[in-house]
C-alpha cells in the first residue's frame, strides 16, 4: 500500500480558537546535514506543523515509480511519539501549548512478511515547572539547617558543661569530635526526615485532592530533576542516621 498522508494537530484555547500544536522531528536533518532537533532547544530547534504516521512513497527509488505503482524499497514510520503537556505557571488551571516529538525509522520492505511487526512507542507526558517549588524547598532547607546548627550548639554546650576539659584532659579533643559528629548526624537526620515527610505529604495531598488540574508532578528523565534531588536527599538522610546509630552503639 502506498500512502503519504500528512496530519496536523490543533488545540482549542480559552477563546475557543484553534491553535496548531508544534511538532519536533527528532531525527530531522537540514540541507547542511546538521541535526538541530536531537534535543529540544527554543533557539535552535526546527519545529513544523505537519507529520505522517507512515510513508511508502519516498521509499520508491525508480524515476516515476509512484506513477507506475512501483513497490517501495523501504517504509518510513513513526517509531517513537511523545506528547508533552506543561502547566502554565502564570495562569491557574491552564496549560501551555503542547509539544509533539516524533522519531522516524526505516524498515526494508524485503524483510516484510504477513506476520512482521515493528517496534513503536507512544508516550503522554504532563508535568509542571518545579522552579517555584524548588526555590521554596531550598528556603525551607536553609531555615531548618539553621535550626539543626542551633540545636547541636546548645547540646554541645551542655555536654561541655557536664564534661569540662580539665576532667578529660588529653582525651577531650577526641571525645568532643565524636560527640559533635554523633549529634550532628542524629539531629540533622531526624529534622531532615520530618522536612522530607512534610514536603512529600504536601505533594500527595494537594495532587490527590485537587478537583481540577492546577498542580502536576515534576518532570522526569531530565538532568537534575526534582526526583533525582529528592532521592539523593533521602539517601543522605538514611546514611547519616545509620552513622549516628553506629556512633551511639560504640560511644
Amino acid at each position: 500500500m502506498q500512502a503519504n498522508a500528512f496530519y496536523e494537530i490543533y488545540l482549542e484555547d480559552a477563546n475557543k480558537k484553534l491553535v496548531d500544536v508544534p511538532i519536533l522531528i527528532k531525527n530531522f536533518r537540514d540541507s547542511e546535514g546538521k541535526s538541530p532537533n536531537v534535543s529540544y532547544n527554543e533557539e535552535s530547534s526546527r519545529l513544523v506543523h505537519r507529520f505522517f504516521i507512515y510513508d511508502t512513497i519516498s521509499g520508491i527509488k525508480q524515476k516515476n515509480g509512484y506513477i507506475e505503482k512501483k513497490a517501495p524499497t523501504y517504509v518510513r514510520y513513526a517509531s517513537n511519539v511523545r506528547l508533552t503537556v506543561q502547566m502554565d505557571p502564570n495562569n491557574k488551571e491552564r496549560i501551555r501549548k503542547p509539544l509533539v516529538e516524533i522519531e522516524y525509522r526505516e524498515y526494508a520492505t524485503a524483510t516484510v512478511t504477513d506476520t512482521s511487526e515493528v517496534p513503536a512507542e507512544f508516550y503522554f507526558e504532563y508535568y509542571e515547572d518545579g522552579a517555584k517549588f524548588e526555590d521554596s524547598a531550598e528556603i525551607i532547607l536553609y531555615v531548618f539547617n539553621g535550626v539543626v546548627v542551633l540545636i547541636v550548639a546548645i547540646r554541645m554546650y551542655i555536654w561541655i558543661q557536664l564534661n569540662p576539659p580539665k576532667y578529660l584532659a588529653r582525651n577531650f579533643g577526641v571525645a568532643f569530635a565524636k560527640k559533635l559528629l554523633l549529634l550532628a548526624c542524629d539531629v540533622w537526620s531526624n529534622i531532615m526526615f520530618m522536612v522530607y515527610f512534610v514536603i512529600t505529604l504536601y505533594w500527595f495531598v494537594m495532587y490527590k485532592l485537587q478537583a481540577n488540574a492546577y498542580l502536576l508532578m515534576p518532570q522526569r528523565n531530565v538532568p537534575n530533576s526534582t526526583y533525582d534531588i529528592f532521592q539523593a536527599f533521602l539517601i543522605a538522610i538514611v546514611v547519616t542516621k545509620t552513622l549516628a546509630v553506629f556512633l551511639a552503639i560504640f560511644e
